[in-house]
């Protein structure tokens, strides 16, 4: 929404950034790393993002999503 600047949704906004809150915090990093910001921005606006092999549990993959 922000990125796209279509406003602010307060809520959908606020969870999707506890996910990535939560991702960092049980992975040590952030979700979308990049070498600028416009490919940051399109990595965002995809949304795909992995978690290393067996680094959590399904639960944690689970709540983050």
């Amino acid at each position: 929404e922000i990125i796209l600047d279509k406003g602010y949704q307060g809520f959908s906004a606020d969870i999707w950034s506890l996910g990535v809150l939560l991702y960092a915090m049980v992975q040590g990093t952030v979700p979308f790393k990049a070498h600028n910001i416009a490919d940051l921005h399109k990595l965002i606006l995809k949304g795909d993002f992995e978690f290393p092999v067996d680094s959590v549990s399904p639960q944690v993959k689970d709540l983050v999503c």
